[in-house]
């Protein structure tokens, strides 16, 4: 499986801009740093009014733009422990790395990662997965309602041509649309596109009213990552969070997130976050009154592992989290996607009427 650079890391490099150590690894330009290279792609949206909406007594039917993150092959931990050491410095000027502890989560999402390299290998490159699943949700209960994907080739270093070819899908669908609203939803490093075309287009100066706009496993603003590795983030968690700002023409903004997976976060400038591993703290619970009956320990740390296998809930919002636990003797499988699929379609179906 091919490993690059994390595009959580990458995030938080180009947040911290010219101070920040500079990742070697680029998109397409080799000389260039990924730091500066987000740096360049997240364009900041001007103060400028949003388009009307259609009038309120007036019910078109909605389109939704599907935009799928990076091919499961493409997702690598690349996170190199120097570069860690270097943050550490620049977040914490004085103070001594817990070297240890980092190295430990380093070769712990290591072996998440291998622990479904066989399973994501069998995931077609070029699939769009969201919007598969949401044609046959929008299908199944016969809602009026398009479904539309947004090809590429889900290869990070493909950015700096599939945002431009998004900012030109964007208004090619507004004025196509002719006043039907139109609803974004997107996965993973398809956040970062879709958050940067839009802002590029706000930046222009005529930004499009998109009526919603769902984020799923967002590395927008990467805060379990940075809590995986050092604890308390305070400090990086307010520039994260201070980067990302909310594009212009944007209606809701709902963000999909789970506590386990590292390459996501709560977004602050979004109107909600919801978590999608809930389920979670129920078996959390069990294998902690099997241990305390008497369980095996190490057969609680592999349904532990199993449990909170970040890698593989980062997959999951677009389909299912399926996993097998020994001590509890169950084989679990939570549609992620579908149980979510509802509250998307009631932001659809709400700002249409």
């Amino acid at each position: 499986m091919m490993r690059i650079v994390s595009l959580s890391l990458s995030v938080l490099l180009s947040s911290f801009g010219t101070r920040a150590l500079a990742a070697t690894a680029t998109f397409d330009t080799p000389s260039q740093g990924i730091g500066r290279v987000l740096e360049t792609i997240h364009i900041q949206a001007n103060q400028m009014p949003t388009p009307p909406s259609a009038p309120a007594n007036k019910v078109l039917k909605p389109i939704i733009l599907a935009i799928s993150g990076l091919h499961p092959e493409e997702i690598g931990i690349g996170l190199e422990f120097r570069h860690i050491l270097e943050l550490w410095k620049w977040v914490f000027p004085g103070k001594i790395a817990d070297e240890k502890k980092i190295r430990a989560e380093l070769e712990q999402m290591h072996l998440e990662l291998n622990e479904i390299e066989r399973e994501s290998a069998s995931t077609q490159e070029h699939e769009n997965t969201i919007e598969n699943e949401m044609r046959k949700v929008v299908e199944e209960r016969k809602l009026n309602i398009d479904v539309e994907g947004f090809d590429w080739s889900r290869d990070m270093g493909d950015t700096f041509t599939a945002i431009p070819r998004l900012v030109k899908r964007l208004k090619e669908l507004e004025s196509r649309a002719q006043g039907r609203p139109i609803h974004i939803i997107c996965h993973s490093w398809g956040t970062v596109i879709a958050h940067s075309a839009l802002a590029r287009i706000a930046h222009e100066g005529h930004p499009i009213q998109v009526e919603s706009f769902v984020t799923m496993g967002s590395p927008l603003v990467p805060v379990n990552l940075m809590r995986r590795i050092f604890g308390q983030i305070n400090q990086i968690e307010e520039v994260l969070q201070a980067r990302v700002k909310r594009p212009k023409g944007v209606g809701r903004w709902i963000n999909l997130l789970s506590q386990n997976d590292p390459f996501a976060g709560t977004v602050n400038v979004a109107d909600d976050n919801i978590r999608v591993d809930r389920h979670v703290d129920a078996y959390e619970a069990k294998l902690t009154t099997h241990l305390e009956s008497g369980a095996s320990r190490w057969k609680i740390w592999r349904d532990r592992r199993a449990l909170r296998n970040g890698i593989r809930w980062h997959l999951s919002y677009t389909n299912s989290f399926k996993a097998i636990f020994a001590v509890l003797q169950e084989e679990i499988e939570w549609p992620i996607f579908r149980e979510n699929a509802g509250t998307i379609l009631l932001i659809v179906e709400t700002n249409t009427q």
